[in-house]
């Protein structure tokens, strides 16, 4: 049932960067938007076996490149890339995740950071959602769709971060799926 869908949309609208950038240079935005350049210009995206500190660098680029994406008209093309950067890695992240998981014991790592890297994700996609060609669009979807499908799966352990990804992908995709998300 989905629907066609004007990106972006989750966290803002294209009609409302030029308001957002004039309140770049207010406190409390020009905070967000120096910790988001401070992110950017201090952290870089490697693949790692350690995939509680890898979400954690997802979550916090994700974030930092979408804002500055939007902030930024100027460095655009850079952040898109560096969020595309990310995409690219992402059908390993989901391997990897499912690994830790499937190994047992404390399974916090596996669930909690790879869900909070995985929304910021899918709210950078929106973002630069008319940026990308329709097979990198494509592309990019089905490998985050291989991890929500993970995510549905069963409930991973920590509620809000079972249901995070799940919510955030129907709300993406236009699936009438909110209300189930929060279920099971």
């Amino acid at each position: 049932n989905e629907v066609s869908m004007n990106h972006p949309f989750l966290i803002c609208q294209k009609s409302e960067y030029d308001a957002l950038r004039n309140r770049a240079s207010q406190s409390p935005y020009k905070d967000f938007i120096e910790e988001a350049r401070r992110v950017v210009k201090t952290l870089q995206y490697e693949p790692d076996t350690n995939v509680g500190a890898q979400g954690t660098r997802i979550r916090d680029l994700m974030g930092a490149l979408a804002l500055l994406y939007v902030i930024e008209p100027d460095h655009r093309e850079t952040h898109r890339q560096r969020i595309t950067n990310i995409l690219d890695q992402w059908p390993q992240f989901t391997t990897d995740v499912a690994t830790r998981w499937d190994a047992g014991g404390n399974r916090w790592s596996a669930t909690v950071p790879p869900s909070s890297g995985f929304f910021n994700t899918v709210l950078a996609l929106d973002i630069i959602h008319d940026d990308l060609s329709a097979s990198d669009l494509s592309r990019y979807e089905t490998s985050l769709q291989e991890m929500v499908n993970w995510f549905w799966e069963t409930m991973r352990g920590w509620g809000m971060a079972t249901f995070g990804p799940r919510a955030v992908w129907a709300a993406y995709k236009n699936e009438d799926r909110l209300e189930e998300a929060m279920q099971q």
